[in-house]
């Protein structure tokens, strides 16, 4: 910013899709943590908006990288 190197992305989209309701979905991970998360908005980028983590059966985040 201002002249300064822009820093590094901390997120990254692992995954993408546009739903036939016009929902885009997206999986995202945390670069540091590699934890994913769900991202869903819908009516561009004024529209709603919402996420969560991502977990398995016993509530844990799940990891990137992780099967």
């Amino acid at each position: 910013m201002f002249g300064k190197d822009k820093a590094e992305n901390r997120f990254r989209i692992i995954s993408n899709e546009l739903m036939e309701t016009k929902q885009n979905v997206d999986i995202i991970v945390d670069k540091e943590t590699k934890v994913q998360y769900l991202v869903i908005s819908q009516g561009g980028s004024m529209g709603d908006v919402g996420g969560t983590v991502l977990v398995d059966k016993d509530g844990t985040p799940l990891l990137a990288g992780k099967d």
